[in-house]
């Protein structure tokens, strides 16, 4: 058995249950897991009660009942083998365990615990309120019937419990336009927690798809004789029928007959307003320029 001090405890993430109501008897579960992970068998040697005692001396305290401690941390240990693990420090398991301790006080150590074993060692991670809830309550999901009437899966509650965090336990946070939030700790400071929100929000998105699709289309016009080439777009043509000559029928679409003692109009004519509008949205076109103050007709709207 390691006479090393021990600093920290290691436990499954499911032992946290609970602890919203009870944070005594959630630390009693994992301060005796521990006790079990110290006195459990290695290479051949026997586990006893008396091993288990010697293990609950290093860590500084004591049972009334050995034996059913260590039962129940075998069977702790057996039953929450695959779940996900977090940790606490012995500095801080101390200044909780058996003191008088508010309601908010145990969700903000319960709210650090679930950051920590999200985060594991990486400087930063990208997380939700709800994956930071369930952690807090000893899971790892939360399903979508239990998202509502918990208290600290309310938006004022959650946001205040990470103010809080952010306060008084070294914690950062941020969100901006996108879903769920940034976080880390003493590696990683706001400002670069902000770079990486604003670095994953605009990054490229992935156009192989769309290259791949544009490559098979290209291949199939080839195959068929068909030209990729991108039709020029239709230029406008002055001459193009007006809605006014389609409205005087075949009369605009006639060849205009020149006459030599009339000087034809110039191509490009000036557009007479209707009365007593004179925005451009209203302009209509005269027909023929010398009389175009008898084409100027009331404005429609």
């Amino acid at each position: 058995m390691s006479q090393t001090p021990i600093t920290e405890l290691k436990f499954p993430i499911a032992l946290l249950r609970g602890s919203l109501r009870d944070i005594n008897s959630c630390l009693d579960d994992i301060i005796f897991y521990n006790v079990y992970l110290l006195a459990r068998p290695r290479q051949g040697q026997a586990t006893d009660a008396q091993n288990f005692t010697e293990a609950a001396r290093l860590l500084g305290i004591s049972s009334n009942d050995p034996q059913a401690a260590y039962l129940k941390a075998q069977d702790m240990f057996v039953q929450y083998r695959t779940s996900p693990f977090a940790g606490i420090s012995m500095e801080l398991l101390k200044k909780y365990y058996n003191k008088p301790v508010a309601e908010f006080d145990v969700a903000c150590l319960l709210g650090y615990i679930a950051l920590r074993s999200i985060l594991l060692d990486r400087p930063w991670h990208k997380t939700t309120k709800a994956e930071i809830y369930a952690r807090m309550t000893g899971r790892t999901s939360l399903p979508s019937k239990e998202r509502s009437g918990e208290r600290y899966l309310k938006r004022y509650h959650m946001d205040r419990l990470l103010r809080a965090l952010e306060a008084g336990w070294g914690l950062h946070t941020f969100s901006h336009q996108t879903m769920g939030l940034y976080f880390g700790f003493e590696q990683t400071s706001l400002q670069e927690l902000a770079l990486i929100n604003e670095a994953h929000k605009h990054r490229p998105k992935d156009h192989t798809r769309r290259d791949a699709n544009a490559a098979a289309l290209t291949s199939a016009n080839a195959a068929l004789g068909r030209s990729t080439t991108a039709k020029p777009q239709q230029q406008h043509n002055d001459s193009t029928t007006t809605p006014q000559q389609q409205h005087n029928g075949s009369a605009a679409a006639a060849p205009q007959q020149h006459n030599d003692s009339f000087t034809a109009p110039s191509q490009h004519r000036e557009p007479i307003p209707c009365l007593p509008c004179t925005t451009t949205k209203h302009i209509l076109h005269a027909e023929n320029p010398p009389n175009a103050i008898a084409n100027i007709r009331p404005c429609p709207i």
